[in-house]
């Protein structure tokens, strides 16, 4: 921390008059930059909350984003005890001052809107990232107040509300009735995560966009406790993607990352008016300014860099101009000041080759990202700055960037290949989130030129679950993918041995089948299963011919082809298998019919229906009973006419359906099964009656009043509860009555 006075900037009045933890404008002497300060008190302050406000004051000051407000320094004022922070807000500027009288003095447009949310989103993905220097923090206090809109257009958000939602001191005007918009776990006070962020900004972006100003807590009830809010119905992608980030349930939110990668916010983010930004008038309106439209697919060349230079510098102007006395000015006071497009001074002098002044901006520039979400690094490679690619390796290797990929990848997918080899080194074993090489997602992509520059480095990789380039290119029938990666890859298998032939024929991709099956057929993975059994499971019909010879073979549970197509509901699959494997049973005893029962298949089970109806598991369970086991109601009306009636040493579908008081079955069963009796005796009603199943035995006694057992005993024998000894009662008066 600095301790030196505050000789650099004014405050709004005198500093041992301001009360500590008030928030207040300042501005910088040396620049006249509108700048906010925050006076923390430390004279009373425990050893360890000086070290906790320490430490927490060192991560938000190493925070940098080009929508967040940054913490410009913190310094320590010894005579007055206090710590007074200085951060880049221009309270002036936030949406607070566009709220009067519960409404907003600027009619915000969608495009507005949609601006506010992406920049936003954006900040929100950093601060959750936990590769920030103070790993995931939740922000809690995104509202109008501590959101701004500077002069060159940009939204920002303010990290204060860090302080006072991770220090153990006071702070003044915390805004705390509009603290996160209170979602819907502050109010029920379960605890909060990051998605807690995204409800706030989706309420801010739902209040600019209906032009409700929120004012105050019973203002925010009063929507949400609204049955139709979000009142969002249109089937617009702005409606979409607000009510997915104001869903009542936060597990159900996405995340921040999840948005920025998500098509609804980049289709958003082009179709409404992409060359314009919002931005203050003097009568605290917004007008919009000229901004260049970024494409997102551009690859940037040192001339078309600096094409435009919208909110450029004075530093990124010295760097420009290579003047090394300005730029030696200028270093301390605008570092981390970034353009209309985001790009830092650090990206200015990686494109243009200015290594002594790169190696002095690492220190604070590096691994920030522009709107681009590019880095340094980037641009230095795309191009070809390859000793500026060497200074910045050690600070930037392996940031993720678009979608979640290296600068790496993204060079290869813009077929920058001479780029590309810069880094190949450095990056190219790198995974992306989803534990994916560049080759894979180039193989799934079937982007041959791609897969042709990365082949000899990353051929052999595998993914997490062990699967290949080769696998992924056949799983998308890119068959001149396949064949640039057969020779390197065809050997190579997962760790539960799944092969290369066992994806074609779950993908359906015969010409890979044609050029695996005579090294491959019949190998099993750990569980025994076939390449057949992959593509029956998968559906793949067209594959049963040219693999005719994994025909009758069982995985290590007995299951075969047959029972896998019938367990994926394949009818047209299951046709092909029929004539081959019907009647075929696994280690249960079960054949394909009770696979499909099991996993409510019902369309196969159709097809199955006469070839393997009346067939008994180990356990003496026919078809119909599974059916009623599963409380399947369509395939038990399926079976009927086939398996009504069968008597086995576990009893008949109907006793199965009393026991478990299932009286859609029973009222289905009766009429096929009623006065049926085990080896002792029971019918169904009394084993309804044993289990004091009320409902069922309601339904039976009209049927099976009359029944014994094998000792003599009648229904009111197996009632156990008063209610069921009245209804047995009841039913014989009512026969006496009859005469019956």
């Amino acid at each position: 921390m600095n301790t030196r006075a505050l000789l650099d900037y004014s405050l709004a009045e005198p500093l041992y008059t301001i009360p500590v933890g008030s928030v207040g404008p300042a501005t910088s002497l040396i620049d006249g930059s509108e700048l906010t300060y925050v006076m923390i008190p430390y004279h009373n302050m425990v050893p360890r909350d000086y070290t906790q406000i320490s430490i927490l004051l060192s991560y938000i000051t190493d925070l940098h984003h080009p929508n967040i407000c940054g913490i410009r320094e913190v310094i320590a004022e010894s005579k007055e005890k206090r710590l007074v922070v200085i951060a880049e807000d221009q309270l002036n500027r936030s949406l607070e001052r566009l709220v009067a009288d519960g409404r907003f003095l600027h009619n915000f447009k969608p495009w507005e809107v949609i601006r506010i949310i992406s920049s936003l989103i954006s900040a929100l993905a950093y601060l959750h990232s936990p590769f920030t220097e103070g790993e995931t923090l939740i922000h809690q206090g995104i509202s109008y107040r501590y959101v701004y809109c500077d002069r060159d257009g940009f939204v920002r958000v303010s990290l204060i509300p860090l302080l006072w939602s991770l220090g153990r001191f006071e702070v003044r005007h915390q805004d705390d009735n509009l603290r996160s918009f209170y979602s819907p776990e502050i109010l029920t006070r379960k605890p909060i995560s990051t998605t807690t962020d995204i409800w706030a900004v989706g309420m801010l972006a739902y209040s600019l966009y209906t032009g409700k100003a929120l004012r105050n807590n019973e203002d925010i009830l009063s929507i949400i406790d609204d049955p139709s809010f979000p009142m969002l119905d249109k089937k617009q992608k702005l409606h979409v993607l607000l009510r997915s980030m104001l869903l009542k349930n936060d597990v159900e939110r996405p995340s921040a990352e999840c948005i920025l990668r998500g098509s609804v916010l980049h289709s958003l983010n082009t179709e409404h008016e992409a060359g314009v930004y919002p931005t203050f008038r003097d009568d605290n309106t917004l007008q919009v300014c000229a901004h260049v439209d970024v494409d997102s697919n551009q690859v940037h060349s040192t001339q078309s860099f600096l094409q435009s230079t919208k909110g450029i510098t004075a530093l990124m102007t010295a760097i420009i101009q290579n003047n090394e006395e300005e730029f030696d000015r200028l270093v301390t006071k605008e570092d981390r000041l970034v353009d209309a497009k985001g790009r830092t001074a650090l990206m200015y002098a990686a494109v243009l080759e200015r290594e002594s002044m790169v190696r002095r901006l690492l220190k604070t520039e590096a691994r920030h990202r522009d709107l681009l979400g590019n880095t340094a690094l980037y641009y230095a490679a795309q191009t070809g700055k390859k000793k500026i690619v060497s200074a910045l390796l050690s600070s930037e290797k392996g940031i993720r960037l678009r979608d979640g990929n290296s600068a790496y990848y993204c060079l290869v997918k813009e077929k920058a290949f001479a780029a590309a080899d810069l880094l190949m080194g450095a990056e190219s074993s790198l995974l992306n989130e989803f534990g994916l090489t560049s080759l894979m997602i180039s193989a799934k992509d079937g982007d041959t030129q791609a897969i042709s520059f990365a082949l000899k480095r990353e051929g052999g990789k595998q993914d997490v679950s062990g699967r290949t380039a080769l696998m992924y290119a056949i799983s998308g029938r890119h068959n001149s993918a396949i064949d640039l990666l057969l020779a390197r890859e065809k050997k190579i298998f997962t760790p539960t041995g799944v092969t290369p032939m066992m994806v074609a024929a779950e993908a359906g991709c015969r010409y890979a089948i044609d050029l695996l099956i005579d090294k491959q057929l019949k190998l099993t993975d750990k569980l025994g299963m076939t390449a057949l059994m992959y593509g029956a499971f998968a559906g793949s019909t067209l594959i049963i011919q040219a693999l005719s010879d994994e025909l009758l073979m069982q995985d290590k549970d007995g299951r075969t082809a047959l029972m896998y197509a019938a367990m994926g509901d394949h009818p047209d699959t299951v046709l092909g298998l029929l004539e081959a494997e019907r009647n075929r049973r696994d280690k249960r005893g079960w054949t394909a019919l009770m696979y499909a029962i099991e996993a409510a298949s019902l369309d196969a089970a159709r097809e199955l229906l006469f070839a393997e109806a009346k067939s008994i598991s180990n356990d003496d369970m026919t078809a119909l009973m599974l059916a009623v086991e599963v409380n399947n109601i369509e395939a038990v009306s399926l079976l009927l006419d086939t398996e009504a009636g069968i008597l086995t040493n576990r009893g008949s579908a109907l006793m199965l359906a009393a026991e478990k008081d299932n009286v859609q079955a029973i009222e289905l069963l009766v009429r096929y099964e009623k006065k049926l009796q085990r080896k002792d005796g029971r019918c169904a009603c009394m084993l309804a009656l044993e289990r004091d199943n009320i409902d069922a035995v309601s339904v039976l006694i009209k049927y099976e009043a009359d029944v014994h057992d094998c000792d003599g005993r009648g229904l009111e024998a197996y009632a156990i509860s008063p209610v069921a000894a009245d209804i047995v009662a009841l039913h014989c008066k009512m026969n006496v009555y009859n005469g019956q």
